[in-house]
């Protein structure tokens, strides 16, 4: 973290690992996901065959990839699916006999990476039915059956607000390390432009090879509020600074 000097040094993707023992079932969100799950009706489905994890690539990956990140190259290439070494499975969610939602998981040893993770486009519908509460429902349900440990997700933005970070948080995110892409954020001025970006957008910044979190405050606002608290206690963080616009204030 170069804060003395108004740049801050910020990974392009943060990695992270589903821990079972940091999933909390009892909490309201999950127990809301659940029943809304039920409601929808939708169910789960393993596979082992080769052909189903080509189908899951082609027909929900890549429709939902393009559909979600459009005019963005983030596709994955689907020549790994024929790797050798690689043990693979699906687990899909079914809408009564139709295949709605999938994700293919690769063996590695007693871990598991997420990987393809797709909708049956148009989406919305299937994402307001909660599809991917019940991908993340089953996929929990299933890891710990198995005795899997850990569980890769894969890749998420750096920010604390990105929708994906906070979803994986609830289902045991730890974060374990960063890509090797990053990029500088300079802070030049005193803007209001530059104060809003900064208060609220609050980051994970690089120190080394450490990952820290970094706040900013306005000159009235509160030294801690409740996104600094919630955050101090997110596993695989070295600590939470609060910055008031270059001067440090706080570090947890």
């Amino acid at each position: 973290v170069l804060s003395r000097w108004g740049c801050f040094r910020i990974p392009v993707f943060i990695d992270g690992v589903m821990d079972l023992s940091l999933v909390d079932l009892s909490r309201s969100s999950i127990r809301n996901d659940k029943s809304r799950v039920r409601a929808s009706g939708f169910t789960s489905e393993i596979s082992h065959d080769l052909e189903l994890a080509r189908w899951c690539y082609k027909e929900l990956y890549l429709p939902y990839a393009k559909e979600k990140y459009s005019g963005e190259e983030v596709v994955i290439r689907p020549e790994e699916l024929d790797r050798k070494d690689i043990k693979r499975e699906v687990l899909f969610v079914k809408k009564g006999e139709d295949r709605v939602a999938g994700v293919v998981l690769y063996r590695q040893g007693k871990g598991v990476l997420f990987r393809f993770m797709g909708v049956r486009t148009p989406s919305q519908e299937l994402l307001q039915a909660g599809v991917v509460q019940g991908l993340y429902l089953f996929l929990y349900n299933y890891v710990k059956e198995q005795g899997f440990a850990p569980i890769c997700f894969g890749g998420t933005r750096p920010f604390f607000k990105d929708g994906v970070l906070a979803f994986n948080k609830k289902w045991g995110l730890r974060l374990t390390c960063c890509s090797d892409k990053n990029m500088c954020l300079f802070r030049r001025n005193n803007t209001l432009g530059v104060k809003g970006f900064l208060i609220n957008n609050p980051f994970i910044a690089l120190e080394g090879k450490d990952l820290v979190g970094m706040f900013f405050k306005g000159a009235m606002d509160p030294e801690e509020g409740r996104g600094c608290h919630e955050v101090k206690r997110w596993p695989g963080l070295k600590r939470v600074e609060v910055h008031r616009f270059g001067e440090m204030i706080r570090t947890h």
